[in-house]
């Protein structure tokens, strides 16, 4: 399985994510290991028997009402329980200012802490968006690929065989040339592949 890290994840999606970095800056080396994302909200309120702890955890209008109905004590003590699981990271979203508590505890326990002026369900979107392909099932494949009138076709077999020559049997008649050699299949979802060159 791939690896990514927040701080990949930061350096590499923070403008898409219109992202910032809020606390707990040395801990954005934690891995991010599911394209799953959480809402936090039982968790909040002390229940975490079904807590899934190990996706990236977002706060929006809702949970950030509920902690702001809390007095201080009462938020310290419900978010150091919460504080309790390894999560990989927390994103804020909506432009929303956290707590002071939730600052201070992700400083503490070093959990990167972000903020996205984006809605939460545009956040979630964009977000899943990019882990669902990064986290995706690949293989790489020895053969040539093309695109005929939307429909890729890989060409498959031993070295010597023709492969190429076919493909470029078919670019000459306008299609379009994928990959040449080394191809890289990729599930994105259950009906569907996508075909790419191998990355150099």
């Amino acid at each position: 399985m791939p690896s990514l890290t927040v701080d990949k994840l930061y350096k590499e999606r923070r403008e898409l994510l219109d992202l910032t970095l809020l606390a707990g800056a040395d801990g954005m080396s934690r891995p991010i290991q599911t394209s799953e994302i959480f809402r936090p909200g039982l968790a909040l309120t002390g229940y975490t028997e079904r807590f899934a702890h190990r996706r990236v955890q977002v706060l929006g209008e809702t949970e950030m009402s509920y902690l702001q109905s809390l007095t201080s004590e009462e938020r310290i003590a419900t978010l150091t329980k919460m504080m309790a699981f390894e999560m990989p990271m927390i994103v804020a979203s909506k432009g929303l200012v956290p707590p002071r508590e939730l600052l201070d505890i992700c400083n503490k326990t070093k959990l990167p802490l972000l903020s996205t002026r984006f809605s939460t369900t545009e956040l979630i979107n964009r977000m899943s968006l990019f882990l669902d392909n990064f986290f995706a099932p690949s293989i790489t494949k020895h053969g040539t690929l093309v695109d005929v009138y939307g429909v890729g076709l890989l060409y498959t077999g031993k070295s010597g065989i023709g492969k190429s020559e076919c493909a470029l049997d078919l670019v000459e008649r306008g299609h379009r040339l994928v990959a040449d050699d080394m191809v890289k299949l990729t599930k994105r979802t259950q009906t569907t592949i996508l075909g790419a060159s191998n990355e150099l």
